[in-house]
């Protein structure tokens, strides 16, 4: 039998059912309490350097981890993104210093 985090079945229902909603709420916590963090961040990077680089390499190791775990999907929807996004224009100067565009030219 597989054991969750959370044993209770309701609470396994509401969670799956608010997702969307905590994640835009903690997107929202986040932007405006990133200036605040930050600037607790400095002051604890002044006052105490040894404490600083010990929450930075935490972080950095705990990023990492993060990162090998869920490198599959983040790449794609790193692709994904790529693929939507709208193409730059090619342009160019020519002799009298005029842009031109070269999205409708054919490149060889």
């Amino acid at each position: 039998m597989l054991r969750s985090g959370m044993p209770d079945l309701k609470k396994q229902e509401y969670y799956r059912k608010n997702r969307e909603k905590r994640l835009r709420y903690q997107a929202q916590w986040y932007a405006r309490n990133k200036q605040k963090i930050e600037r607790a961040d400095e002051v604890l990077q002044v006052t105490d350097p040894e404490a600083w680089e010990k929450k930075r390499k935490k972080k950095r190791e705990y990023n990492k981890r993060y990162y090998e775990k869920n490198k599959d999907r983040l790449l794609a929807k790193q692709r994904e993104r790529y693929v939507k996004r709208e193409p730059k224009m090619k342009k160019v100067f020519c002799i009298t210093h005029s842009l031109i565009d070269l999205s409708n030219v054919p490149m060889y």
